[in-house]
């Protein structure tokens, strides 16, 4: 639609547009008209008393717009290979509205932090993102702190193990490991400042509450043992010395912090799911905690045996060597301690020439009787737990064996079946105990944790989609609820999966096992083999379509699915999330090949998502390589042109080119978009208007073929309306400027860029010229004026679509908003507009040939200059005159009357189908089929102009009618009868009561979509009783329920009364009011009129059952 800014202007000046203007600008029909003007054109005698032949005094406000700078029907789109299933365009109309698309492309300027943010969340790994670890603390479980813990585990590992050595036998050297020691738990202080903690089961991540937490806690007993550590470092007193011993073995108190660090390798075992290797670690476990047992109360042994021999007493060690005659290295009293402390603890033989002699050594044997209860109790509970926890897991195994092997005994199969059964399902209990939570367990988690220990669990499988992780970082919360809706599925081997030809149903990701996929109709049946996570049907979840392939498993293997019901259940609280799935949908739909629908690769998925989101490129490459032409003027080009006398188009352009780089083959920006065919029309446009200029008619049409060739007459007309434009160079240079620059607002990327996602094409360009000009380099080198002069052009495609006018797809009240708003810019503007319209058609098919204008042929050509030639009296005729007197010419050329109004109706049927059926009377053969009052019904439709008279505006009305007459299912007929059923819909509704603006727009597109996809004539009929009107911004959509849009492929119809009846009743009415108009004209008749009475009996005797019906 039109902006309201432009439309206030527009009525702002409405009043004084009469008045007379510079630039040769008079109103129609003024006294002031100069002698040079235009005749004045009057509206066809057959119309007038029907139509109007004058303006509206007493319209204040126009609100109605006039649709894109393209025909309607060129840009009525085909469709997909696929319809896309019904729920998804319900679920994209009721959330369009709410989920803008500006919100989906904020995922490109907020990817840094939802890729921290989901780091946070979802990463079980730990420390994974440095980035992310500048930014917050380590986690407490996380990776990195865990590889610090263990670090630490083993300086404290040594401790144990060096400073009872050291305290029993005074050994003081000190060696390059107590240094490191020294400096890794200073630093380990600094770390845990750095280090999050968990409170009441949150993760709390700020640096200040850390740091409290931390002081509060730990710090204290963590300085006080470095203390320790470098005293002991750097003192040289004896050990011998009480209070140096018991320093040295106030260090030992750290081995509480082993206890952080085993659960977290106990949590990480657990996370590998291996059952033997928990067992494993906590054999180790015991098996450590016995050694340090044994080795500190070794050393305790040795240490009293040292002592007292150091205070004169008589210990084990000199009864030792009393007792074998030869004196002991520190080593053999280690040893022989070690074994007589292990001994006692494991219940083993001992020495027996170690005896107890003293109350000491007594005392001594009695606490290690105490800690030998504790440490083995303490062992065997472990181990036992750990024993039973594989018993149980082994007897569920055991007891499904049995109980299945029961049942395949009773069946009497073989013992290859019975073992193939068995195997599978022990595969399967397996695979359920890793997938599946215990109840009892499930049931001690929250809903939000059960979900992100699914999402901790599917991540890493779903995140390889492109759609799947686009949901992950910008709907975490659908995530969660999405992860859970994936069924865990387990198949045997050599088991079908989905079979070739039958309905596909839900999509599959394999996870694990062997699988062998067979091919399509195309492949001949050949298949190949494949493992890992693989992506198969997964247009399952936008549309109904067969399976082209069959999927076979060669081994047992894993699968998780999911339906497109679920997929909906899961996404319909998220209007983003909703319109981010439709559209790519659509896209993926568009992409797909029609005989392979369940294969479908990620690169393919990836470039439907890239498009969905807009986010093809991150930058304009384009904008690096320009560089601006300033040496030479384009007025001196412009001079030139017409003086040089080339023999080619390309020789002729070579001047030209270096103004507009955007075109520039391989640097300009359209290269750099990857726009070559967006880039040949616009050098076909270019090239068309400066061939025009030269007046060069052997290169304009070099590659016409000969039969469809503009001839000289034609040739000469166009001069002549070139001689009217009077294009200065400041016109040219802003009609070039203006035809290089259009296509770049079909590009993505602008979109993005100027975040434009809804406007129209031309309002992009008033961006493109207002707000970004770097986007267009031929901009920065217009002048002031000339800025201004495109800008007022652009302003003009935004309200009028010449192509609509073309076709006869408009109302003279556009023609009158026009006048109002060329009125009030100038005839300058509306010269440059024409001149671009014609730049505009001559470059359709730019694309085949950059080099000469194949659209413009005699037949296209004689179009244009019709239209151009009744412009010409914009400034003096009336809407009215100017719209009708172009249908009149086009029926002229088609050789057509125009003697009535039904003639005219003839006329602008012919221009809305190109000229199609009116030869051979197609058109008024399907005409007389129709009844009176239907009849009534289109020429109101057509005739009336919006300014004396409210009419409706039909956009894609030449599409509907092109796809009737090209679809053999629906013929003309039809089309007529659904239309006049569209149109009476449309008046009982709110959309038919008077409105302020007398012209009402509304987009047929979908209408016309299903007229050309339809293969059942009943179908097509029933079509009215399924339409609904949604108004957006000045127009009306009409939309084709989603439930009967799916029906196109259906070769037959029964019909719903209760949902048709009141299309039927219409149509009664419509054939009664036919009936009730021939008893009027039987009543009127005159006497001695040719009617005979039987006639008149028949007629007035049905009567009373016509009224009673009706």
């Amino acid at each position: 639609g039109i902006p309201g800014s432009v439309w206030a202007l527009t009525a702002a000046r409405l009043e004084n547009w009469k008045q007379p203007r510079a630039l040769e600008w008079k109103p129609h029909g003024g006294d002031d008209a100069a002698p040079n003007d235009p005749p004045l054109l009057r509206v066809p005698t057959a119309l007038r008393g029907r139509v109007g032949d004058r303006g509206s005094d007493d319209m204040t406000s126009i609100a109605v717009g006039m649709g894109a700078s393209t025909s309607s029907e060129a840009r009525a789109k085909a469709g997909t290979n696929v319809d896309l299933d019904s729920r998804w365009h319900d679920l994209y109309q009721a959330n369009e509205a709410a989920a803008t698309a500006a919100s989906l492309m904020d995922s490109r300027r907020e990817w840094g932090s939802m890729k921290c943010a989901r780091s946070l969340r979802f990463d079980l790994d730990g420390w994974r993102n440095y980035e992310c670890f500048k930014k917050v603390p380590l986690r407490p479980h996380g990776r990195g702190r865990l590889l610090w813990d263990l670090l630490g585990a083993i300086f404290i590992l040594y401790s144990l193990v060096a400073i009872p050595v050291e305290v029993a036998w005074d050994l003081t050297s000190i060696n390059g490991i107590d240094v490191i020691t020294l400096v890794y738990w200073v630093a380990d202080i600094i770390v845990s400042f750095n280090t999050a903690h968990v409170r009441e089961g949150v993760l709390v991540l700020s640096r200040s509450a850390v740091a409290k937490h931390y002081v509060a806690n730990r710090f204290l007993f963590d300085v006080l043992l470095t203390t320790c550590d470098a005293a002991c470092l750097f003192v040289t007193t004896p050990r011998s010395n009480t209070t140096v011993a018991i320093l040295h073995l106030v260090r030992l108190a750290r081995v509480v912090n082993v206890t952080r660090t085993s659960d977290n390798l106990e949590e990480l075992c657990i996370d590998l799911g291996l059952q033997w290797l928990i067992v494993v670690y906590t054999v180790v476990q015991i098996v450590l905690s016995v050694f340090v047992v044994g080795h500190l109360f070794s050393c305790a042994w040795c240490g009293m045996g040292v002592h007292a021999r150091f205070t004169g007493s008589f210990g084990w060690i000199d009864h030792y060597e009393a007792d074998f005659g030869e004196g002991l290295s520190i080593g053999n009293q280690y040893l022989r301690a070690h074994s007589w402390i292990s001994g006692h603890l494991l219940s083993a033989p001992i020495d027996r020439v170690m005896t107890l002699r003293s109350d000491d050594d007594h005392l001594f044997a009695l606490c290690l009787i105490w800690v030998k209860l504790f440490v083995m109790g303490a062992g065997i509970s472990k181990i036992t737990g750990a024993i039973a926890e594989l018993g149980r897991a082994n007897a569920q195994s055991k007891d499904a064996k049995r109980k299945l092997h029961q049942v395949i005994q009773k069946a009497g199969l073989s013992k290859d079946a019975s073992s193939r059964m068995i195997r599978f399902a022990l595969h399967s209990a397996s695979s359920k105990r890793a997938s599946n939570l215990d109840p009892a367990i499930s049931g001690l988690l929250s809903s939000t944790m059960a979900k992100e220990l699914v999402v901790g669990q599917r991540m890493r499988t779903l995140s390889l989609h492109p759609l799947f992780n686009h949901i992950s970082l910008r709907h975490s919360d659908i995530f969660s609820t999405l992860c859970s809706a994936f069924t865990p599925q387990v198949y045997a081997d050599f088991e079908e999966v989905f079979v070739q030809g039958t309905l596909s149903e839900r999509m599959y990701i394999t996870c694990s096992g062997s699988w062998a996929i067979s091919g399509t109709e195309s492949s001949s049946g050949s298949g190949s083999e494949f493992d890992g996570i693989v992506w198969l049907c997964e247009v399952s979840l936008f549309a109904r379509v067969l399976h082209t392939r069959t999927l076979v498993t060669r081994t047992f293997a894993d699968s998780l699915t999911l339906t497109c019901s679920d997929l909906e259940l899961c996404i319909r609280t998220s209007p983003a999330c909703i319109v981010t799935i439709y559209r790519y949908a659509r896209q993926l739909l568009s992409l797909i090949n029609r005989e392979d629908y369940d294969m479908v690769s990620l690169r393919i998925a990836q470039v439907a998502m890239d498009t969905a989101i807009c986010r093809n490129m991150p930058e304009f490459p384009a904008l690096k390589t320009i560089t601006l032409s300033s040496s030479v003027k384009f007025s001196s080009a412009f001079d030139n042109l017409r003086s040089r006398r080339l023999k080619a188009v390309e020789e002729l352009m070579q001047p030209i080119l270096p103004f507009f780089p955007e075109a520039t083959y391989g640097t300009g920006i359209y290269a750099g978009l990857e726009m070559d065919s967006e880039r040949r029309r616009t050098v076909c446009a270019l090239s068309s208007i400066t061939v025009l200029l030269c007046d060069r008619h052997d290169l304009f049409t070099l590659e016409q073929a000969e039969h469809s060739r503009i001839t000289d007459r034609q040739w000469e007309e166009l001069q002549d309306v070139m001689r009217w434009l009077e294009p200065s160079q400041d016109m040219v240079h802003v009609v070039l400027a203006f035809l290089t620059i259009r296509g770049l607002s079909k590009s993505k990327l602008v979109l993005n860029t100027l975040g434009a996602y809804n406007l129209s094409p031309e309002e992009v360009l008033l961006l493109v010229v207002e707000k970004k000009p770097e986007i267009a380099p031929c901009c920065e080198m217009l002048s002031d004026d000339q800025k201004e002069l495109l800008r007022q052009s652009i302003r003009f495609h935004t309200m009028f679509n010449f192509a609509q006018f073309l076709q006869g797809e408009n109302s003279p009240f556009q023609i009158h908003a026009f006048q109002a708003s060329v009125a009030a810019e100038g005839d300058a503007a509306l010269k440059a507009y024409l001149l671009q319209i014609v730049g505009v058609m001559c470059g359709i098919r730019g694309d085949e040939n950059p080099n000469c204008s194949l659209f413009m042929d005699a037949k296209n050509a004689t179009t244009l200059i019709t239209g151009l030639e009744v412009f010409r009296h914009l400034g003096t005729s009336s809407p009215q005159a100017i719209y009708w007197h172009y249908i009149a010419s086009r029926a002229q050329q088609l050789r057509l009357p125009t003697e009535n109004a039904e003639h005219f109706v003839f006329a602008r049927i012919a221009c809305l189908t190109r000229g199609r059926g009116a030869a051979n009377g197609e058109v008024e053969a399907a005409w007389r089929r129709l009844n009176q009052s239907e009849q009534e019904a289109l020429t109101d439709l057509l005739l009336s102009d919006g300014i004396t008279r409210q009419n409706f505006v039909l956009k894609f009305l030449p599409a509907f009618f092109a796809s009737a007459f090209n679809n053999p299912h629906v013929g003309l007929h039809s089309a007529f009868i659904v239309l006049v059923d569209m149109l009476e819909s449309m008046k009982s509704s709110a959309f038919g009561r008077p409105r302020r603006a007398r012209s009402c727009v509304v987009n047929m597109q979908d209408l016309a979509s299903f007229t050309d996809k339809v293969r059942c004539s009943s179908v097509f009929l029933a079509v009215a009783g399924y339409l609904s009107f949604l108004e957006k911004a000045s127009e009306v959509t009409v939309v084709v329920a989603t439930a009967h849009m799916q029906r196109t492929s259906q070769r037959s119809w029964a019909e719903s009364p209760a949902q048709e009846a009141a299309l039927l009743v219409r149509r009664m009415r419509r054939q009664f009011a036919g009936f009730d108009g021939l008893r009027d004209s039987v009543g009127r008749s005159p006497a001695g009129a040719s009617c005979s009475p039987v006639a008149q009996a028949s007629v007035f005797s049905l009567a009373p059952f016509v009224d009673t019906v009706i």
